[in-house]
């Protein structure tokens, strides 16, 4: 059996540990969290029929609290210690191929990087613990006040109603129920370990169970693809969707993609490489030696822009928007703003994407026969319109826009804008350069009849087939 064999059958087997493990774990956490909600349920003292009385509340919230409390500190060593144990679990394919030292180091690097690593949103792992702490700490207090504040208010309206002999509404009878000691135990217990809620679909449980799987699965990943670009040989990793992968999704996309004549879904380094690509997967990588790789690829040790980035720069409009994208996606993953994106990315190259009529040079002072679409715009979209559904074809059907728009006007002394109204409005920006010689599209982008309307107020209105709106 050849290394490359024996690295990929160690491979799985040290996925299905992962997995096995990540389980095991979230069942714990799950059991963590039952044993914290009966410890607060303990708090409340009395029969199950007795209503808790607001003089109660304080000394309630002071006992939740500690409980909660004992539980962050459990959880929190919890996970210290099993995000070392996948880091060291993800050496196991490389035993024979790296020295215990080196294996170390990758572990220890993993998990340093797990904790350091910067989410999008700018919260790093603490600031995640913390909120998660947060959460379940207001989730409580709150539940409690309300229960013992309204069950207070439907107790005096159930005396008033007796008083004077009327029925006591169901609403209140419900509230006067919800703050009985049996019922708040329960209460609790449903907020703690799982019962549906209208904001996440889970309980306070689900958010500690998917921060662990996801930062678990990260550790072991990231430990994982340090050993196997240390191995010689190794010509990148391929990304591999689980057997329990549930439904398309971007992985399928991350898994499919030849971006660089290695491959479907091999990636040449850990900066182009894209897992993982969401939270609470369960995909994994996995190393591919020079003879499996496919095509020629490039030298690991350039570290050009063009070089790391070929598929962009050498390849059509197509395949270099797709190739593109996904580089953008990856790296804004990681933190990178606009400026770090056009200067990683951005080598000034540039597509025809529409042919200009007479008229429409008229309009924007030009005698360039081409509109320009620029990697520079490209990367600019990606990064402020994610989100909207503005695709490749909307770039290749800019000649439609522009052709059929039904208002044209000035945005500034440089720019046009185009609004064209099928399926959805659709607004293109086209800009000329300060010599008149060429013209670039700088937006494209879903809009709205409002925006067409506050266009059609502009000093200079070229074309407008809608009259007065």
């Amino acid at each position: 059996m050849s290394k490359a064999e024996k690295i990929r059958k160690a491979t799985l087997a040290a996925v299905a540990q992962r997995d096995a493990y990540v389980n095991e774990t979230t069942d714990d956490i799950a059991e963590m969290y039952r044993k914290a909600a009966d410890d607060m349920a303990a708090q409340i003292r009395g029969s199950d029929g007795r209503r808790i009385e607001p003089l109660e509340l304080h000394a309630l919230l002071q006992a939740t609290a500690a409980v909660l409390r004992r539980l962050n500190t459990l959880r929190d060593a919890r996970l210290e210690n099993d995000l070392n144990t996948l880091a060291v679990m993800a050496g196991m394919p490389f035993g024979d191929t790296l020295t215990f030292s080196r294996r170390e180091r990758a572990k220890d690097a993993a998990v340093s990087f797990v904790k350091n690593f910067v989410h999008s949103d700018g919260l790093q792992l603490s600031d995640r613990l913390w909120r998660l702490s947060r959460h379940a700490a207001d989730t409580v207090a709150e539940h409690l006040k309300a229960a013992v504040g309204n069950g207070d208010d439907a107790f005096h309206a159930v005396m008033g109603s007796l008083g004077s002999g009327a029925d006591v509404p169901p609403h209140i009878a419900k509230a006067y129920d919800a703050s009985r000691a049996g019922a708040l135990r329960q209460s609790l217990r449903d907020i703690m370990t799982g019962s549906p809620d209208p904001t996440t679909g889970g309980g306070v449980v689900y958010q500690a169970e998917r921060l662990f799987r996801t930062e678990l699965i990260r550790a072991h990943g990231e430990a994982y693809m340090g050993m196997a670009f240390e191995t010689e040989g190794v010509r990148g990793v391929r990304f591999m969707l689980s057997p329990r992968h549930p439904k398309p999704d971007i992985c399928d996309t991350h898994a499919s993609s030849d971006l660089y004549g290695l491959g479907a879904g091999v990636y040449p380094n850990r900066e182009s490489c894209p897992w993982p690509a969401h939270p609470n997967t369960f995909s994994y990588v996995v190393a591919v030696f020079d003879d499996e790789a496919g095509g020629s690829g490039k030298d690991k040790a350039e570290s050009s822009a063009k070089t790391q980035y070929p598929s962009v720069y050498e390849d059509s409009f197509p395949k270099s928007y797709q190739s593109l994208k996904h580089h953008v996606d990856v790296l804004k993953a990681r933190g990178a703003d606009t400026d770090r994106l056009r200067r990683e990315l951005g080598q000034k190259k540039r597509w025809v994407a529409a042919g200009l009529s007479s008229e429409q040079k008229s309009w924007l002072n030009t005698q360039a026969g081409y509109v320009f679409l620029s990697d520079e715009t490209l990367i600019k979209q990606f990064a402020h319109h994610a989100g909207q559904p503005v695709f490749m074809k909307h770039y290749l059907n800019l000649q439609h826009l522009i052709d059929n728009a039904q208002v044209v006007a000035r945005s500034n002394e440089s720019s046009v804008m185009f609004f064209q109204e099928d399926e959805r409005v659709m607004k293109a920006v086209l800009k000329t350069t300060r010599d008149g010689s060429e013209v670039y599209l700088t937006s494209l982008h879903v809009s709205d009849m409002k925006a067409v309307k506050r266009a059609l107020k502009k000093e200079t209105v070229f074309k407008n087939e809608y009259g007065s709106l």
